[in-house]
């Protein structure tokens, strides 16, 4: 197999991610289909996902092109979160103990040549009563779980505290919104949301412990007819590929030769002297002989990159005027929140919906 040489320049490229509340995908399966197809996102993180073992991970995301990672909400309907992650990049399931199976949350990483990057997409019921602050209470001790590592983390999800003013960091002192709050100083994180996700309120969050790991943060249009808006947003890093022409090279690591590799990181030269150096030596020093094992004892498979942009569903031009009419009502609505404005919205989103499903 004629490959090129290994690029580990180390150059971040952007992946883009939403983040969505979709009050049931039950009744919305062609229109996640549709937003897979139109915005072609790597990482989906869905709250309020209202899914039970009736819908497969087959029926969400049928073509196999991502990584299915979810929490269905077993006692009764509603709740419940999901992940959908391309599988360009290489992911896996962190597994939650048993004594918070309770608590609506999905936790997973993403492997790439600069960094892991731990993803948790979580879901908080409104409840601000005695049963509330129990659920913040065993919340807070999974996320301090979940947070204890060394990787870059993004918590991302519906908490339903909108009483939190993040710019100012006033928040009222009631055993939910405060132990939240207090969480996130004590564990680094920044909330990057800055604009009303539902209503007049913030309650979709992002939240990352790296200043540098996310861009573009953007408040866009609901997800089909839910009441909440979504937030797209990019993350600054880069899968195990190798590009060449129209075809993609990627590392097979689920064939590789582990113990070939176990050997070499054994005799890596750190476990013989110290380094010596700068910084950027002592780095470079470390990893290269990293990524000379990768490239010695991980094998290489290759797909036709032109192939998979050919299978792209393109829908008829009568669905895509109501798709963009769509999208112009909403910059009206969101520009002026009148209930006129809100009810051509939403009747444009029943349109839209119909003619979607019909055309599946």
């Amino acid at each position: 197999m004629d490959l090129l040489p290994s690029d580990h320049s180390g150059v971040a490229q952007p992946a883009s991610c939403i983040l969505l509340n979709a009050r049931s995908l039950r009744n919305k399966l062609v229109d996640l289909q549709s937003l897979l197809v139109d915005d072609q996102p790597s990482i989906v993180l869905v709250t309020e996902s209202w899914l039970d073992q009736s819908i497969t991970d087959g029926l969400l995301v049928p073509s196999r092109m991502y990584s299915v990672y979810r929490h269905d909400r077993l006692s009764r309907i509603g709740g419940g979160v999901l992940a959908l992650v391309s599988c360009q990049y290489h992911s896996y399931q962190i597994r939650i103990p048993s004594q918070f199976s309770c608590i609506e949350i999905e936790c997973f990483e993403v492997v790439t040549d600069l960094a892991i990057y731990r993803f948790i997409v979580l879901y908080r019921p409104p409840d601000f009563n005695a049963m509330g602050r129990e659920y913040m209470s065993r919340l807070n001790a999974c996320l301090r779980y979940l947070c204890d590592t060394h990787n870059t983390v993004i918590l991302a999800g519906d908490l339903n505290l909108p009483h939190i003013v993040w710019d100012t960091g006033d928040v009222p002192f009631d055993n939910i919104h405060s132990v939240f709050f207090n969480f996130c100083l004590n564990y680094g994180f920044n909330q990057y949301v800055t604009e009303p996700t539902r209503d007049n309120h913030i309650l979709d969050i992002i939240l990352c412990n790296d200043p540098y790991a996310l861009s573009n943060v953007n408040v866009v249009q609901p997800f089909s007819n839910s009441d909440h808006c979504m937030v797209k947003f990019d993350l600054n890093i880069t899968s195990h590929q190798r590009v060449c022409r129209d075809t993609l090279y990627t590392y097979d690591f689920d064939n590789c030769n582990v113990d070939a590799i176990t050997e070499a990181l054994i005799n890596h030269p750190f476990c013989a002297a110290a380094p010596t150096g700068s910084a950027d030596e002592v780095w470079a020093q470390f990893i290269q002989p990293v990524y000379l094992a990768i490239d010695q004892f991980v094998p290489v498979r290759c797909y036709n990159h032109t192939g998979k942009v050919a299978k792209i569903k393109r829908y008829p031009r009568h669905i895509n005027r109501v798709i963009r009419k769509k999208a112009a009502l909403w910059r009206r609505l969101r520009n002026s929140r009148t209930s006129d404005n809100k009810a051509a919205y939403y009747n444009q989103v029943a349109t839209c919906k119909s003619l979607l499903f019909e055309y599946e």
